[in-house]
């Protein structure tokens, strides 16, 4: 691992663990600076629904990571009720978005690529796999939202720097 890798985690784990000072103490999570743009951005209200794609697909790419990490604008970060923490990104319009899950076993799942939304309920299609997730986002407070994964949880997400999120895709992707 290069230090800007092991940066990363490092800033994963603090955002992890302020995550989880909040929840134990029945804290709301407070924004951390960053890109504002929540137009695009809210959080979920119902089960996600994960489909598997044809991960020989042409469209499958996976350039397009790298390309979505970079343009990015808005991060966001929480922590489901078991612990899994969620993380999500997307760009100012909306069209490219990032959603990783890390379970508290460590076990890793991430969705990287085109998305759809329509009102509350967003599709992010992952460009290397082809896989696509659907979800709801439910705006809340401040600059927080609801993310519903279903099977996976419900969590708060709040304002983060972007580093936080692309930095767990970038260790974990690559």
């Amino acid at each position: 691992m290069n230090e800007k890798h092991i940066k990363g985690v490092q800033r994963a784990s603090a955002a992890v663990a302020i995550a989880a000072t909040l929840a134990v103490t029945g804290g709301a999570l407070a924004g951390c600076s960053g890109n504002s743009n929540d137009d695009n951005g809210q959080a979920v209200e119902e089960s996600a629904v994960v489909e598997q794609g044809d991960a020989g697909a042409a469209s499958a790419d996976p350039v397009m990571v790298t390309k979505v990490i970079k343009e990015v604008t808005g991060a966001y970060v929480g922590q489901t009720d078991d612990g899994a923490t969620v993380y999500y990104a997307l760009t100012d319009d909306g069209t490219q978005r990032i959603l990783a899950v890390r379970a508290a076993d460590g076990t890793y799942e991430s969705w990287v690529g085109n998305a759809t939304s329509n009102g509350e309920e967003v599709t992010i299609t992952d460009a290397p796999s082809g896989n696509t997730i659907s979800f709801r986002i439910t705006p809340q407070e401040g600059d927080s939202a609801l993310i519903d994964l279903g099977d996976k949880g419900q969590a708060v997400v709040a304002q983060c720097p972007l580093e936080v999120v692309t930095d767990v895709v970038e260790v974990s992707e690559g």
